[in-house]
């Protein structure tokens, strides 16, 4: 995510900004009929000065996006494998015979349970990573 944003309020605590959305409007020059989204707070953690009405660019942590690509994208198919190779030990202990629709049935529960897992997981930490203002595009 890298978006420009205007500055609503600072205070000790948090600044909030309102994204931009100017490429809605592809012809026009006209920043300030461009549509808005609802406020949010960031970070400022290079310190840039910033005031109510600065236009910032607003980027991802890099280390939040790193994390959130690695657990939802690889722990679901390491999931799936381990599904997978749990077929043969949950077909003995069940008494079933080992088909590759029992084995599709592993790997698809395993998939599941990795989705409500990832689920549950965002629901928590989204609320506490915040975006950072990446710099200021105009004062």
């Amino acid at each position: 995510m890298r978006d420009n944003a205007l500055v609503t309020a600072v205070t000790p605590d948090a600044i909030l900004v309102v994204p931009l959305l100017t490429d809605t409007c592809i012809n026009c020059a006209e920043s300030s009929c461009a549509r808005r989204g609802s406020p949010f707070p960031v970070d400022n953690p290079r310190g840039l000065p910033v005031k109510s009405g600065s236009v910032v660019s607003v980027a991802a942590k890099k280390r939040a996006s790193a994390a959130q690509a690695v657990f939802s994208l690889l722990f679901p198919i390491a999931a799936a494998a381990a599904g997978y190779a749990a077929s043969p030990a949950l077909s003995a202990a069940l008494g079933a015979a080992l088909s590759e629709a029992f084995k599709a049935v592993c790997v698809l529960a395993g998939l599941a349970c990795a989705a409500a897992v990832v689920l549950a997981v965002q629901r928590v930490s989204a609320k506490q990573t915040r975006a950072e203002i990446s710099a200021v595009v105009k004062a």
